[in-house]
C-alpha cells in the first residue's frame, strides 16, 4: 500500500505540472482516476497473495517494509510510465464539461464577436479578429491549449472535446485564412458566412447539457 500511495502522489504531482493550465476539477478527476487504478492493482495483488498464502505452507506474511519497496522500484517505474501515457492520452480526449456560468460567459463573448463583425467597416480585419477572439475564448475556458488551430484541429476539438458540429469552426478558420493570405477584397457574403458560423457555435454551445 505504501508503494501505491507513493506512486499516486508522484503521478498526481506530474499531472498537476503537465496540466496546470486546465481547471482544478479536471486535475482532481485525473488524480482520483490514478488513485482508483492503483487501488485496483493493489487490492488485486493482495487478494492474489492471500490466495497463494492459503495454498502454500511455506508462504511468508506480506512484507511492506522499505527493503521490499526498494526491490519493487522497476515495477514502480514501469507503472509510472504506463500511468503517464494513460493520463496524456486520456486528457487529450476527455470531453470538456462546460458549467452553466461558463456557458453564459461563452454566450456573451461570442455575442460580442457577432456584434463587432456585423457593424465593422473592415470586413477583413473583423474576420481575423473573430478568429483570434474565438481562439482566446476557447483557451480561456480550457477547451483548447494552443493559440492557433488548423481546420483539422478544430474538427478534433468539436468532435472529441465539446461534442458539437465541426463545420462552423472550419468555416471560421477558412475565412480567417482567406482574410489573412488573399489579396482580393472580402464582401458581405464573407461577413454573412462568419456571422452564421458564430451563431451556430453559440447555439450549439448553449444546447450542451
Amino acid at each position: 500500500m505504501k508503494a501505491i500511495l507513493i506512486i499516486w502522489i508522484i503521478s498526481s504531482i506530474l499531472a498537476l505540472i503537465f496540466y496546470f493550465k486546465k481547471s482544478i476539477s479536471t486535475i482532481i478527476n485525473i488524480s482520483l482516476s490514478i488513485l482508483g487504478v492503483f487501488l485496483v492493482i493493489g487490492f488485486a495483488f493482495i487478494i492474489s497473495y492471500l490466495i497463494s498464502f492459503n495454498y502454500s505452507k511455506n508462504s511468508q506474511p506480506i512484507n511492506f517494509s522499505a527493503s521490499s519497496l526498494v526491490g519493487s522500484i522497476p515495477i514502480i517505474v514501469l507503472l509510472l510510465v504506463l500511468i503517464l501515457i494513460f493520463v496524456y492520452i486520456g486528457v487529450k480526449f476527455i470531453p470538456v464539461n462546460i458549467k452553466n456560468d461558463e456557458k453564459v460567459d461563452l454566450d456573451q463573448s461570442i455575442g460580442k464577436m457577432i456584434l463587432e463583425l456585423r457593424f465593422s467597416d473592415d470586413i477583413r480585419g473583423a474576420i481575423m479578429k473573430v478568429y483570434y477572439d474565438l481562439s482566446n475564448t476557447l483557451k480561456k475556458h480550457g477547451i483548447i491549449e494552443e493559440n492557433y488551430l488548423t481546420p483539422r484541429e478544430f474538427e478534433n476539438i468539436s468532435i472529441n472535446k465539446i461534442k458539437i458540429e465541426s463545420k462552423p469552426f472550419e468555416t471560421i478558420v477558412n475565412l480567417f485564412e482567406e482574410a489573412r493570405y488573399s489579396l482580393h477584397p472580402l464582401n458581405e457574403s464573407h461577413r454573412k458566412m462568419a456571422i452564421e458560423a458564430l451563431e451556430k457555435i453559440k447555439k450549439d454551445l448553449g444546447d450542451l447539457k
